[in-house]
This record gives C-alpha cells, sequence and structure tokens, in this order.
C-alpha cells in the first residue's frame, strides 16, 4: 500500500507528522507541496506523482474543494482507482460531496485508526487479486466450478489461490453439495484435510441426499477419513434426509470398524430413522451377531 500526500506549504509540519505515521504501519509514502506539483516543475506529472499509489491523502484548512489541484488529482485519481483521502483541520469535517466526487473525509484524530483498518482491508484485496491473476495465468478461471473442478483434482496448490482469491471452503457445486463433501465421495484424504484446515464445516449437509461428509465416509467404508472428520468435531449423530445417521449407514454395511470407531465418540445406536428402525434395529434384523456384541457392549 502506497500513499501519495499533498499538502499546502502552511501544513508541511502536519504532512511530516502523517508520514510518520504512515511509515509507521509499513506503508509506503511520498509527500508534496501541492503548490510545487501545480506548477508543473520537472518530473510532477501525475504520472511520476502517482506512480504505484493505492491511496492519496489531500491535506487542507476548511474546504479543499475550492482547490484547483485537488479536484484535478482526484478526478486522475478516480479514473486510476486510487483511493482518495482528505484530512480537513477546519471547521467543516463532513464535506458535501459535489459534482460526482466521492472521497473518505479524515480528521487528525481519526487518521491512525482509518489507516489500522484501511491496511487490514487493503492487504486483503491485494492478496484475492494476486491469487486471481496467478490463476488466470495457469489458464483457470476464477469461478466456483473451477474451484470444485480443482478440488476434485487434488490439486491443492491451485485450491490455496482459490481460498485466498476469496472463495469459500464450503462453497457447493451446482447441486448443493459442498466441496467437503465431493471431496469425501472421491476419498482424498489430503484435500478432506486440506478444507477441513481452512474452515470447511465438517457438519454440513449434502442437498442431494442431506449427507454429512462423515455419513459420506462410511458410506465408502473409508475409516481414514471417518477419524479425521470425527477428531475435526464432526457429529455422529446428524440425520440425512430418509433420518440416517453414520452409525446406521455403517450398520447397513456391516462395517464392525466403522461401527466401533463412531461408538467410541458416543454416538448414539438408538436413533431410528425414517422407516423407524435404528442401528441396534438393523443389527438384528440382518442378524450381524459381530455387530449386536458391540451395541451389548456399549448398552453394558
Amino acid at each position: 500500500m502506497k500513499i501519495v500526500v499533498f499538502y499546502t506549504r502552511e501544513k508541511a509540519e502536519q504532512a511530516a507528522i502523517l508520514l510518520a505515521i504512515i511509515r509507521r504501519h509499513d506503508c509506503a509514502a511520498e509527500a508534496y507541496p501541492v503548490e510545487e506539483t501545480w506548477e508543473g516543475k520537472d518530473g510532477m506529472s501525475p504520472r511520476h506523482l502517482f506512480r504505484d499509489a493505492s491511496h492519496a491523502l489531500f491535506v487542507h484548512e476548511g474546504d479543499p474543494f475550492q482547490d484547483q489541484a485537488l479536484l484535478f488529482y482526484s478526478g486522475y485519481c478516480i479514473g486510476r482507482g486510487i483511493r482518495i483521502l482528505i484530512l480537513s483541520s477546519g471547521a467543516d469535517n463532513s464535506l458535501p460531496m459535489r459534482d460526482g466526487y466521492v472521497g473518505t473525509v479524515l480528521s487528525a484524530d481519526t487518521f491512525e485508526d482509518f489507516l489500522e483498518s484501511e491496511t487490514v482491508r487493503y492487504s486483503s484485496e491485494e492478496r484475492q487479486a494476486r491469487a486471481r491473476a496467478t490463476l488466470i495465468e495457469r489458464g483457470i478461471s476464477c469461478f466456483a466450478e473451477n474451484f470444485v473442478a480443482t478440488v476434485l483434482s487434488g490439486d491443492e496448490d491451485n485450491a490455496s489461490l482459490f481460498l485466498k482469491a476469496g472463495f469459500s471452503p464450503s462453497i457447493t457445486d451446482v447441486h448443493g453439495n459442498p466441496v467437503l463433501s465431493l471431496a469425501t465421495r472421491a476419498q482424498l484424504p489430503e484435500m478432506v484435510r486440506f478444507l477441513v484446515a481452512a474452515g470447511a464445516d465438517v457438519n454440513v449437509q449434502s442437498q442431494d441426499r442431506g449427507y454429512t461428509p462423515l455419513m459420506d465416509a462410511t458410506q465408502k467404508g473409508d475409516i481414514l477419513i471417518c477419524r479425521m472428520l470425527l477428531e475435526s468435531g464432526a457429529n455422529p449423530d446428524l440425520r440425512s434426509k430418509d433420518g440416517q445417521t453414520a452409525l446406521v449407514i455403517a450398520t447397513g454395511r456391516g462395517d464392525t470398524e466403522i461401527v466401533s470407531l463412531l461408538l467410541s465418540v458416543g454416538a448414539n445406536p438408538g436413533i431410528a430413522d425414517n422407516l423407524g428402525l435404528s442401528a441396534v434395529g438393523y443389527a438384528k434384523l440382518f442378524k450381524n451377531e459381530a455387530l449386536l456384541a458391540l451395541f451389548n457392549t456399549v448398552s453394558s
């Protein structure tokens, strides 16, 4: 972030203080007496003055809109996406927005607080812009469907760029299925770990079956991902659209290893699905003695 400060000669001392504050916040800064720049001296063209600038700060007494230089430079800034700041130490700290001009009016008392929040905002936006530019350089457009495809390819490097570009780790595909669920169904443990670490909701439910990622992992018989999700806070007692819990799904598959894992974290074997059968009920229906023994151990 680079701030170019323009000040009138009587404000030279205040401009020096502002420069010190700006640089203390690790921002680049340059300062120019507006009278000299407006006189057209060598090296004072707008292209030179605003080189690499992200912000322009005008330090004025009273109404800066009476200043022709500010009006000219503000138009230059607007055309190039440079944010305009006005520090007014006069009586008027709520200047009218005339002629379509838009700027942020500050006072000496509010400047540093504004600068602190602005550096955070600008850093975030710059990070997003750089990530998007890198993706485009790699031939990847910044669309949700490309993020989904990147996740399913197992490409953590480009997936990380999508996150830096502002995409949510809980984004869904066009069918409403979260990328964490899709990565789980594709049995991509490293991608699952990556998304969870990035803040993906481990209890999010898909639109198709209402499965959580834990249910998807259970359906696949993937105990590694099951364990990973449980360690990350997955709730084993959530129910799908059919009312099934992960424990019911594991019981239906006769998967004693995952059933044992779910029971070890407190999964409830008595929750019934929409057919009225619980995990215990299915174990009895299928006459699965190994699972019944596990359930009896828990109940005892």
